[in-house]
Formats: C-alpha cells, sequence, structure tokens
C-alpha cells in the first residue's frame, strides 16, 4: 500500500510531508476498508503507528490518543494466537508510554508495562523481534521507576535491555537505541544508588550509541544529549573537569542538531543549562550561570504547562538562580527561586520520588535567603522542609546525606542568629548522622564531619570522631581514578581540617594520634602515588597470583593521575568522542579497592596499605629528631620524635600563632616578590629584597625581623626543650634535625631561623645547633631507612643558560665546571644548552643517581603540577613529568634553581613542587629552593656542596648532603661582602 511506503521513507528520510501523507493514506483505507476485509487491522495498526511517529515530532495530545484507541481496536481485533498479537501488544504499550510521559497518568505506565510484560513473553526465542520487545519493556520499566522510584523497576530495566543489547548483532542499527536506552538505565540508577561502575557503563554504552548512530538520524540529537547528561552526572560526583568540559561540548552539539519547535529541545537546552552550572560551581566563571540560567528559562517557556517535564526545568532554573544571587546579592533572583521551588512543591505529590529533592532546593533557598535578611520565618520554614525531605527519603538513597547536611546547617544558622544552644546541639546530631552515613557520597560525609566538628567546639567539645571520618575520607575526595590536578581541588578545603584535628587531638593529650592524623591526612597525593610504587615481595610469596594482579594494576593507574587536564573542549562531536579513558581508570581504581579489601582479609595482612600507626612512624627518626609542627586557629605546637623514645614528645608554642604565622609569610612574599632566577648589578641569580613601605624600612631589617620572630618564638623553645640533643652551639660537625611544618609554616624558612647582623653572637642562629632538612610526611622519611645500593654511580648535570624569554645566566656554565672538578673520577654527563631537551634529560636521569640541574625554575600557581624546570628550546620539564618517572636507583638531586620547593599555598599540606616531584621519583634527597638563588653565588654553594662530599669518601654519601650544604653556606656566608643578608637562606634540603 502507498501509505506504506510514505511511512517507511519517513522513517528513513523523515521528511514530515511523508508522514503527512502517510496519515491521510492509512485513515483513508480504514474507511474504506470493509470489516470483514483482513487488511483493515493492519491498516489500523499502522495508522497507530503513523499518529504515533506525528506525536513524537509535534507533541498534539489528540494524535497520542488516536493512536492509543486505535491500538486498542487492533488487539480487539487480533486473535489470541495470532503471530502479530506480540508485536501489536507492543505498538500499543509504546503509545501509552508516550502519552504517560506527556501526562504523567499512573495508569498509562502501569498499563505500559503489563502490555509489554505480555508481548515479551509471547515472543518465540529467536524471534527477530524479541530484542525490540525486550527494549520496550525496559523502557516502560524505567519511566514507571522515574514515577515510582521503585529500585527493582530499574534493576529491571537493566536486565531486558541488556538482553535486547546482547540478542541483536552489531551491525543492526537498532543496537545503538538499545544502548542508548541501557545508558539511560544505568545513568538514573546511578543517580539513586550512588554506584560509580554503574555510571561509567552507561558512559561507555552511550559513547557506543552516538558513535554507531548517523548524524542524519532522528535520535542522533536525543543520544548526544543523553551522553552529556551521563557526563554531567559523573562529574557531580567525582569532579573530573574533562567530563564537565565533554557534557558541554556534547550538548551544545545536541542543540544544533534539533530544530526549533522539536518537543526534545527543552531537554537539551536543559542539559547544557545544568552543565554549565555546574561549570560555574568549580571556576566561578559568571559568563556559565548567566547562559545556565537564560537556557533554563528557555526551557521553561518552551514546555506546556501540564508537561511533566515543566517541573524539573523550573527547579534546575531555580538553583542557578539562587548561586547568582550568592554572587551578585540581588534579591529578586532569590526570591524567583524560593516561587519556582514553592510552584514545583504545589504540583508534586509526596509519593513522587523527586518531592524530596523539590524540598531541599526550596529549604536551601529559605536558608540563604535567611542568610542574607534574617527574617526567622524563613529559617524555620527551611527546617520544615528539610525535616519533610528527610522523612520522604529512603534511608539507602545517598541524598539523604546532602538533606542531613542542610538541615544540620539550618539549625547552626539559627543558633548562630538567636543563641539557642538547642538548635546547636540539635545541628550536631544531624551532622553527626550525615557524618556516620554509609551511602553518602565522600564530598556530603566530609562536609558533615567537619561541620560536626565545629558545632561542637562552640560547646567546648573535641569531637575526635568528628575529625577521624573527615580524614578517613580524605583518599576518598582525592579518588585514584582522578587526574591529579582533579584531586588537588578535591582537596582544597582539607589544610584546615587536618591541622584542627591535630590541634584537638593535642588538647586532649592524645598526641600519638595528632602525629597518625598529621602523617595520614598530609601528602595525599604523594602517598597514593608511593603506594602504587609499593613493593609486594611479602605478598608475592604467598599469594602471587594476588600480588602479581595488584602490581599491574597499580602500573596502568599511575597514568590515571598523570593523564592531565583535559582541554575545555567546544568543537564537533567527532573531536569529544574518544575512548572512554575516565571510565577504564575508574574500573581499575575499583578493582584495585576491592583487591586490597581480599587481601586484608588474608592471615597477618589486616593493615595492608593502611595509614601508619605510631610503632610504625617512630623508625623515621633513627638519625635525629622530627618536629612535626602544626598550627591552626587554636594552638600551635611541635609534636617530636625521638631516637630511642616510643612515645610523641609535645612542645606547646603557647606565643606563636596562626595569624603570626600569616604575617611573617606575608612580610616576607613582600620582601621576596621578585621571584625569577635572574640577574640583577653584580651577576645575581636571584631575587632581589623589595622595600614594602614606601622605602622608609631597610628590607635587609625587615628580612632580620622575619628570621628573628622565627628564631625566638617558634624554633628556639624547640631547641630549648631539646637541650640534651643540641646542648651548645658548634662549628663542627652538628647533629641532624628534620623538620615537618604545617599550614603557612610551610613557606617560612625555619632552617634560617636566627638573629642576624654584625653585632648577633655565635648560637643566636638555628644553624649554629643544627644542620635542618624537611620532610613533607614522617612516612616519606621512612623511606630514607631502606637499605640502598646502587649498582653503578653516574653523574648528570644540566645547565641551561639561555631559556627562552628569560634572562641569561652565565654562571651555571662554570656550576657545571666547578661540578665537574668535584667529582672526580665518578661517571659524569653533562647536558648544556641545546642538548639539554626533556628527552635527553629524562633519558640521563634514568642511567644517572646524582642529577644536578642549574637553570630557570618556575612555579606554576595556576597548575602547580606543571611547574617546571626550563631547558632547551623553550622545553620544560613539569611535575607532572617528573612524577612519571621511576628510578630506583636515584640518590641525589641538587635543584639550583629558582622556586623549585616553592610549593601552592592553597595546597599547602600537599607539596606540590619539583623537589617533593624528585622524591616521588626516587630521589633520597634533594636541595631545593624557596624563592630564588643568586647566579654569583650558586657556582660557589655548589662547588662547595660536591667538595664537601667528595672529599669525605670516595664513594660519597648522599644522605651527607645536608651537611654539605650547612658547610657550603657558611662558607659562602663568610666571604661574602654584605654582612647581613644572604641568598643561601633559600636553600635546604628536603629527604627520604
Amino acid at each position: 500500500m502507498l501509505g506504506d511506503v510514505y511511512l517507511e521513507t519517513y522513517n528513513a528520510c523523515h521528511v514530515l510531508d511523508d508522514l503527512e501523507r502517510a496519515v491521510r493514506l492509512y485513515k483513508d483505507a480504514i474507511q474504506y476498508a470493509a470489516d470483514i476485509d483482513p487488511m483493515k487491522v493492519t491498516f489500523l495498526s499502522n495508522f497507530g503507528l503513523s499518529l504515533a511517529r506525528r506525536f513524537e515530532r509535534y507533541g498534539q495530545l489528540d494524535d497520542i490518543n488516536m493512536s492509543c484507541l486505535t491500538f486498542r481496536d487492533v488487539l480487539r481485533l487480533t486473535p489470541y494466537g495470532s503471530r502479530n498479537k506480540c508485536i501489536r501488544l507492543c505498538h500499543l504499550g509504546n503509545a501509552l508510554l508516550l502519552r504517560f510521559a506527556r501526562l504523567d497518568d499512573p495508569q498509562d505506565i502501569n498499563e505500559s508495562t503489563m502490555v509489554l510484560e505480555e508481548s515479551v513473553l509471547l515472543t518465540p526465542e529467536g524471534d527477530p523481534a524479541k530484542s525490540a520487545h525486550l527494549s520496550s519493556l525496559s523502557i516502560s520499566l524505567f519511566r514507571r521507576f522515574e514515577r515510582f522510584g521503585i529500585i527493582a523497576d530499574i534493576s529491571k530495566s537493566i536486565l531486558m535491555v541488556e538482553d535486547a543489547v546482547r540478542l541483536t548483532p552489531g551491525d543492526d542499527p537498532a543496537r545503538s537505541s538499545y544502548l542508548n536506552n541501557a545508558s539511560i538505565s544505568y545513568s538514573r540508577r546511578f543517580e539513586w544508588l550512588g554506584d560509580i561502575s554503574d555510571i561509567n557503563k552507561a558512559i561507555s554504552m552511550q559513547d557506543a550509541a552516538v558513535l554507531q548512530t548517523p548524524d542524519n538520524h532522528p535520535d542522533y540529537a536525543s543520544r548526544l544529549s543523553n551522553y552529556s547528561y551521563s557526563l554531567f552526572l559523573r562529574f557531580q560526583r567525582l569532579g573530573d573537569v574533562s567530563d564537565i568540559n565533554k557534557s558541554i561540548s556534547v550538548s551544545e552539539d545536541a542543540i544544533n542538531f534539533t530544530p526549533h519547535g522539536h518537543p526534545d529541545r527543552p531537554t537539551h537546552l536543559g542539559h547544557l543549562g545544568s552543565s554549565l552550572f555546574c561549570n560555574y560551581e568549580r571556576f566561578n566563571n559568571p559568563t556559565d550561570i548567566e547562559r545556565s540560567i537564560s537556557l533554563m528559562e528557555e526551557a521553561v517557556q518552551l514546555t506546556p504547562e501540564e508537561h511533566p517535564k515543566k517541573i524539573p526545568y523550573m527547579t534546575s532554573l531555580a538553583m542557578s538562580l539562587f548561586r547568582r544571587f550568592e554572587r551578585l546579592d540581588d534579591h529578586s533572583d532569590i526570591n524567583k527561586s524560593v516561587s519556582l521551588y514553592e510552584v514545583a512543591l504545589s504540583s508534586t505529590p509526596d509519593s513522587h520520588p523527586m518531592k524530596p529533592s523539590y524540598l531541599n532546593g526550596v529549604g536551601r533557598s529559605l536558608l540563604r535567603r535567611f542568610d542574607r535578611f534574617h527574617d526567622r520565618e524563613d529559617i524555620n520554614q527551611s527546617i520544615l522542609t528539610f525535616e519533610t525531605a528527610i522523612r520522604l527519603t529512603p534511608d539507602n538513597l545517598p541524598e539523604k546525606t546532602s538533606f542531613l547536611n542542610h538541615l544540620g546547617h539550618s539549625f547552626f544558622l539559627r543558633f548562630q542568629r538567636f543563641g539557642d544552644s538547642g538548635d546547636l546541639k540539635t545541628a550536631i546530631v544531624h551532622y553527626s548522622l550525615a557524618a556516620r552515613s554509609t551511602t553518602g557520597s565522600p564530598s556530603s560525609r566530609f562536609q558533615a564531619s567537619t561541620s560536626w566538628a565545629r558545632c561542637a567546639q562552640h560547646l567546648g567539645s573535641f569531637p575526635l570522631e568528628a575529625y577521624a571520618i573527615a580524614i578517613d575520607l580524605l583518599p576518598q575526595l582525592a579518588w585514584m581514578g582522578l587526574p591529579i590536578t582533579d584531586r588537588h581541588y578535591q582537596l582544597l578545603d582539607s589544610s584546615r581540617v587536618v591541622r584542627d584535628a591535630a590541634a584537638a587531638a593535642v588538647k586532649v593529650g592524645q598526641y600519638n594520634t595528632a602525629v597518625e592524623w598529621l602523617d595520614q591526612g598530609r601528602s595525599i597525593i604523594w602517598g597514593q602515588l608511593l603506594q602504587l610504587r609499593s613493593p609486594v615481595d611479602d605478598l608475592r610469596h604467598e599469594r602471587p597470583e594476588l600480588a602479581n594482579r595488584l602490581e599491574q594494576i597499580s602500573r596502568d593507574l599511575e597514568g590515571a593521575g598523570t593523564r592531565g587536564s583535559v582541554p575545555d573542549i567546544r568543537g564537533p562531536v567527532t573531536q569529544v568522542l574518544t575512548r572512554e579513558v575516565a571510565g577504564w581508570y575508574h574500573e581499575l581504581a575499583q578493582e584495585r579497592e576491592e583487591l586490597v579489601k581480599i587481601i586484608r582479609d588474608l592471615d597477618g595482612y589486616d593493615r595492608f596499605l593502611l595509614p601508619k600507626t605510631l610503632s610504625q612512624l617512630t623508625p623515621a627518626a633513627h638519625g635525629g629528631p622530627v618536629v612535626t609542627l602544626n598550627i591552626s586557629e587554636t594552638r600551635c605546637d611541635a609534636l617530636v620524635l625521638m631516637p630511642g623514645l616510643d612515645d610523641v614528645l609535645p612542645i606547646f608554642l603557647e606565643n606563636f600563632t596562626l595569624n603570626d604565622a600569616q604575617d611573617l609569610h606575608k612580610s616576607l612574599r613582600a620582601l621576596l616578590k621578585d621571584c625569577g632566577r635572574c640577574i640583577f648589578p653584580g651577576s645575581d641569580r636571584g631575587a632581589k629584597l623589595v622595600p614594602t613601605d614606601g622605602h622608609l624600612i631597610d628590607p635587609e631589617a625587615q628580612l632580620e625581623r622575619v628570621l628573628s620572630e622565627l628564631w625566638l618564638r617558634l624554633v628556639k623553645p624547640v631547641l630549648d626543650v631539646l637541650s640534651s640533643n643540641f646542648q651548645t652551639p658548634s662549628t663542627d660537625d652538628l647533629s641532624r634535625i628534620w623538620w615537618c611544618p604545617t599550614g603557612p609554616l610551610n613557606f617560612l624558612p625555619i632552617h634560617a631561623a636566627g638573629i642576624y647582623g654584625v653585632n648577633a653572637p655565635f648560637g643566636s642562629k638555628l644553624s649554629d645547633f643544627v644542620v635542618s632538612s624537611y620532610t613533607p610526611t614522617l612516612s616519606a622519611l621512612l623511606a630514607r631507612s631502606r637499605p640502598f645500593s646502587p649498582p653503578k654511580r653516574q653523574v648528570l648535570a644540566v645547565a641551561q643558560p639561555f631559556a627562552s624569554g628569560q634572562t641569561a645566566l652565565p654562571g651555571t656554565i662554570e656550576e657545571i665546571d666547578l661540578l665537574k672538578q668535584a667529582v672526580g673520577e665518578m661517571p659524569f654527563l653533562s647536558l648544556m644548552e641545546s642538548e639539554a631537551t626533556v628527552e635527553h634529560v629524562a633519558q640521563g636521569m634514568e642511567s644517572s643517581s646524582w642529577v644536578h640541574f642549574a637553570c630557570h625554575g618556575v612555579q606554576n600557581i595556576a597548575n602547580p603540577t606543571e611547574s617546571a624546570l626550563l631547558l632547551a628550546d623553550s622545553s620544560r620539564l613539569t611535575l607532572s613529568q617528573i612524577i612519571k618517572l621511576s628510578l630506583p636507583h636515584a640518590e641525589l638531586a641538587f635543584l639550583s634553581a629558582c622556586q623549585t620547593a616553592a610549593g601552592a599555598e592553597e595546597l599547602a599540606e600537599e607539596a606540590v613542587h619539583l623537589a617533593a616531584g624528585m622524591l616521588l621519583a626516587g630521589y633520597r634527597g634533594v636541595i631545593a629552593t624557596t624563592w630564588s638563588i643568586v647566579d654569583r653565588d650558586a657556582p660557589h654553594v655548589a662547588g662547595k656542596v660536591y667538595t664537601r662530599l667528595f672529599e669525605e669518601s670516595d664513594q660519597p654519601d648522599p644522605t651527607r648532603a645536608a651537611h654539605a650544604l650547612h658547610f657550603a653556606v657558611r662558607e659562602v656566608r663568610k666571604n661574602q661582602r654584605r654582612s647581613r643578608y644572604s641568598p643561601g637562606f633559600h636553600l635546604y634540603t628536603w629527604e627520604l
């Protein structure tokens, strides 16, 4: 029949005129066909199909109502045993499903599911239609889950569509549709249960579905939009920037492929608006929130009043307005946000699974409005709505943790405003429930635990349980499956929490716990990377298959951290749809977690790869005292591990505060704000002291003040307690001490603390008593105690005096010459100027046990892992490249370049600098700088360091590098014409 031709042509080419002709021809055929004509039921069936297609395109209710009526007539006319019965049941089920999506009538979705189940049962195994019927049933179950929130429906939906995929050949065009449906179901289950494997499967399947769909297919834009939404969901949970970049790009393509007037256009606009909202929350770009609001407003405007999707668009708009209010303080934004949520609530029955989410939204908006305008009615109403949201949410849903968190915050704000201690106690109850949740996301639980601790301090208590939960969650926040840059972002708020936790433990006399927490909660990412490289010899002896698999996963996972930040892609979708690398790393991280759990169940392995206890940490002090300096808002303490002592020696530094440390750091940063390794009069390769108060104060005097304050108020009180170890100042071979500072103390030259000047007596500086080194954590220092013997020794010397765009450094040539003279017979490899490429240097590092860099160094503030040593032809040896290296025979690295141990202030506890990267690559000791060095002094310091080391032995001990540097700086200072300031105080050693 001609109508069949037009319908098939429309299905293939999507020309609307063909669809209109098909509808008209089928209608005429039905009118003229006699009731006894066997073809009449076929005409009716095809008429119903064509009406359903037209409804999908235009959204007219009359079409879908008539389609449903027609299919009921078709079924009435079809004998039960007919081969077509299962197909026509499927048609009715699909039509009811379309109408449900438009009207949200529960009767439609229940009937749809029932008739589609019958369709599947009646379809014989091996029938080509089986997969299509399974897919339809899957969609119906999915929609019913969305309406009623019954987990069994979404799980069965996934089983049905997986069967459909399994039964469909790879080259069948329908396969992409089934993959798309499977992806949607996995995404939705992830939203409810939070299982990362679900969202990874969703993205992988959607990626495949899009790649298998021609761009002229009517569902292409819809599949792009679904793919975008899955990426958005994963970004919300894990924070991988590559996901949100892809989500935005794919969403924009979905909109571009969707004509104006298409019923799906609001959905695509909403998905892009949601992704831009998340991008705003991450990067705080006002353009993103403005565009998000504009897109959401358009989605709301284009959606008919009675359409069930209108409410979700309204609530998304309300959230974007909420965020813009926080930025611009426009009262109309927060009022409109509240109004939109209230409309959503009034239109949503309590039985609807989205009701708790809408209650949470209005509660947050009311809370924010109270925080701004202090209307008591707002905070009271906020509390009521959060309580209702919690009551309506099953305990096994992850979002309940967030609701508890918000309710706790409401009570806390009401306490702050009105002073009712009962509100504070109630806030603690809700925060503690959220923190102890087993289903909430790590970020929600972390926020809850830190809020719990803050509230408890208002009551004068020290909730160590809250802090313990927070610290245990840090590795989950900075999950191994993420790139390092994204892990760093997740840890931005952790520094204060770890230091506060240690301070609370000290306050109640639990000094051992304080040290364990500081070791566990700092340098999280370096610790993860070291874990990946940890030997498993004992395990290999007992369970070689577990050891081999763990090593293989660990090697693969190292790539997750260093795969780099993905650029902000805004191109064609073909540039975005690549192998789902992120999901692969996520699966590896999950498999590793499960494997570690299995290993810990083995006898004797119950603490395998767990944070170290104090008894495991005390050997870090085998070479001398290790002083952890913890500073928080409430106190400053030195927690000392001593050789031969099993417990922590606490030293309470009552005359030094967090404000003191911040002020000293600010003063020092102002003095040394010119931080490049550059030339000044007299061939300086380093920083120049800059007067900070209209040149009224001598900058050298300001520097002396900083160093004397550190000495008198921080360092000398520690030495006074340790006087039995360092009784008198000496110029002879001094004892060792290691410093492990926290917070702003990371950026202060503790090793240079003292009273300087012409009249300063001997014994008024730390360096008169001890040789200082630094370590990022106690665990890092433990590695130094392991036996080590490199197969052969070679020195690699790298010099780059003429880095592109930088000031020339003539002193670097002299530096390498002095180094070569000092090392004598030891094999020596030099890479100078154009030879010093990244590739050649990396190869040289692999074949050498010692390495010396004389060049420019830069600390990248925006992206610390891109901090670098500047080499030949504008190339850079970056921190992200260094940590990829594994150098088991490495001993000593001397970084005679600026800012190689500067670190990032916002990541003070993570030691994100080149010196730490060298330690991670395998070097047991690193000589580095916080700011700059002087080009004319650097050769003399380096020459004296190596001369001292090689004078002591033909086989020099790299662990003596700190003594050699101490001697070298002292000798250079003796010969300086400048009596006070010496850039030598920038140089110090980091050691394992």
